[in-house]
């Protein structure tokens, strides 16, 4: 009876894994209609491609990204108007956290994790070393 229940439970985990995915696949964000009255809320698709893009970011009206559109991760910016590539290298980059048009993420090159961060013109590269240095999160220009 607990090898079906496990079986079941396994089951269940992995259907609800790939759902995920699947709305993972589409970046969208809820912002106000501009010409409805400001209690109504719609939901605004923000790509349209083939890409797994996924782990979105959001701030002040503002979304990051990461996509793969070019078959590397990548970040991307939209600011609510105009959609940025960030990133556009061989390092797979993933995981933005987006502060007020700011964005720290970490990239994998070799197999090793660095943390990178954007400050709205250029990217610098925050860590150096051996060690793992995965998922950052970014706060009033603080990168933790």
């Amino acid at each position: 009876m607990n090898t079906e229940r496990t079986k079941n439970t396994e089951f269940a985990m992995a259907i609800m894994a790939v759902m995920v995915v699947l709305v993972m696949a589409w970046v969208v964000v809820i912002a106000p209609v501009p010409e409805a009255n400001a209690d109504e809320w719609c939901t605004r698709q923000i790509t349209d491609n083939a890409a797994n893009d996924a782990y979105p970011s959001l701030y002040n009206g503002g979304i990051a990204w990461r996509g793969d559109e070019d078959g590397d991760h990548e970040i991307y910016y939209w600011n609510g108007t105009t959609t940025t590539q960030i990133t556009h290298n061989t390092v797979i980059d993933a995981d933005p956290s987006l502060y007020n048009g700011e964005i720290a993420w970490h990239g994998v090159e070799n197999g090793d994790n660095e943390i990178y961060y954007w400050n709205g013109a250029t990217t610098t590269q925050i860590t150096d070393n051996t060690a793992g240095d995965y998922y950052s999160s970014l706060y009033n220009g603080e990168i933790a």
